[in-house]
């Protein structure tokens, strides 16, 4: 696989003034990572296991939120050659 998972909050792999791509795993289906663009004038989603997901912003940068199943979404890393 291209991609693994790493533990902790999932952050942008992209953003621009229009906004943001995340690439995350579902427990649901960890064959290969989610990729899913967000707008930044209605930056939320639901997922393929129905979670509810928005992105928030903090002092660290944006991220994604899970509403219902947090533990069930990891981030996704591209392995190194």
């Amino acid at each position: 696989m291209r991609y693994e998972t790493v533990p902790g909050r999932i952050t942008p792999f992209h953003e621009d003034e229009a906004g943001y791509i995340f690439r995350f795993f579902c427990d649901r289906d960890m064959s290969a990572p989610h990729e899913q663009s967000f707008p930044k004038s209605r930056p939320h989603y639901v997922c393929g296991c129905r979670d509810r997901i928005s992105v928030e912003v903090d002092s660290d940068g944006p991220y994604l939120r899970f509403w219902s199943r947090p533990d069930g979404h990891f981030a996704a890393k591209e392995r190194s050659s």
